[in-house]
């Protein structure tokens, strides 16, 4: 996403906020019913914030009645005067007098001390951050839509969705990086909502490395999000960051069982009569597979050696007539046809692959296992699979 079309997203959340004809209406009712303006006016002409109450919610019938809101803005802008001259922290009177002004600097300059004085009005704020908009000043617009959802989390659904297309620009990543400090319980639901967005993923790995509000939660959503769409380098980056396992230099020797960070740890299959599970010293995988069930019940990625390697297996899968429909296959993620397919008759095996494929640089062990409607239920354990670099004597 071009970086230029913020302002047009942001803009649409923007028509939600306070200054358009929906939430004037809203303001109508909250301010009419309870506050009673015009009464508290007549009876205290001195009284700001009763004034400010009253041009608010005479501005907001206008717009509410589709006035152009500069239209309704001067017409109630001697009204907000009156409101600052005598309670000089009243926001609502400064945004209307602020939408009054025909000269934008002027308004610059009301919007700038109003701010100063108050950081937490929505009416005032999304003023500040419609001008920082029409600036083009992406830094200020991402700060003050920080200082909205401190104030007013409430409208995380209005303006997630357009930090999410703003994030995937890559020019909003340092921004970000100085935004999303974890100050705010904003900023880790915000990036778990990115983990779903597909194009700020890529960017959120770049975004990771330097922010301290993700939690082992978000970087789990992350990986499994960036490895779904193909991005398994980017993927491969966080869960390194994550857990400090390293992934860029596949080890020889045996794999465990551990599945806490899939896909570069194990993926499960947990269902009724078909399930994998470490066993409780996490030494070996137990697998069940009822009559009638079977497919992938285990697999995870493997980054790829550089030359001739081999898998090796050990295993007491039940009953040894049936051995032959539990299989190991090894498959690149670039699309390719398995590299290697190997049913496990044998208890013990080693499997050779001599080369694979170009742009292979991640596989997918999996392990397939089948019970056949008739016949008995698979179960039994895989003690070990072992990765063994260089050439195999055999099976």
């Amino acid at each position: 996403m071009a970086i230029a079309k913020l302002p047009r997203l942001i803009a649409i959340s923007i028509a939600s906020l306070t200054l358009a004809a929906a939430l004037g209406a809203q303001a109508i009712s909250s301010v009419s019913t309870r506050k009673q303006p015009a009464v508290a006016v007549a009876a205290f002409p001195a009284n700001g914030l009763g004034r400010e109450a009253l041009a608010f919610q005479n501005f907001s019938v206008a717009v509410a009645q589709e006035t152009e809101p500069a239209a309704a803005a001067k017409a109630n802008a001697n009204e907000a005067l009156q409101a600052i001259k005598t309670d000089p922290l009243a926001p609502k009177a400064y945004a209307i007098l602020a939408v009054a002004q025909d000269d934008e600097g002027l308004r610059g300059e009301i919007l700038d001390a109003a701010a100063q004085l108050n950081r937490r009005d929505l009416n005032l704020q999304s003023l500040v951050l419609k001008k920082h908009l029409d600036a083009q000043d992406y830094a200020k617009t991402i700060d003050t839509l920080d200082q909205i959802l401190r104030v007013h989390p409430t409208y995380s659904p209005e303006f997630f969705p357009v930090l999410a297309e703003a994030l995937a620009d890559e020019e909003t990543v340092p921004l970000f990086a100085e935004i999303l400090d974890g100050s705010s319980d904003w900023h880790l639901r915000f990036l778990k909502f990115a983990t779903r967005q597909r194009n700020a993923r890529v960017n959120l790995a770049l975004l990771r490395p330097q922010i301290s509000s993700a939690d082992l939660d978000f970087d789990k959503r992350l990986v499994v999000g960036l490895a779904a769409q193909g991005e398994i380098a980017a993927a491969s980056s966080v869960y390194e960051l994550a857990t400090g396992n390293g992934q860029q230099a596949m080890q020889s020797g045996p794999l465990d069982w551990s599945g806490e960070f899939p896909p570069f740890e194990w993926q499960f299959v947990d269902e009724a009569g078909f399930r994998a599970q470490p066993s409780r010293d996490g030494e070996e995988l137990e697998l069940f597979v009822r009559p009638g069930k079977g497919g992938l019940i285990a697999g995870r990625l493997l980054q790829a050696p550089d030359g001739p390697f081999a898998i090796w297996i050990d295993h007491d899968i039940k009953p040894a007539h049936q051995r032959e429909d539990a299989s190991l296959v090894l498959t690149c993620t670039n699309g390719t046809a398995p590299v290697l397919t190997q049913t496990l008759e044998r208890p013990t095996g080693t499997f050779q692959v001599q080369a694979l494929p170009q742009d292979c640089d991640y596989m997918v062990l999996a392990i397939n296992a089948r019970a056949w409607t008739g016949r008995s239920a698979l179960r039994g354990s895989i003690k070990q699979i072992s990765v063994l670099p260089g050439a195999s004597t055999g099976n």
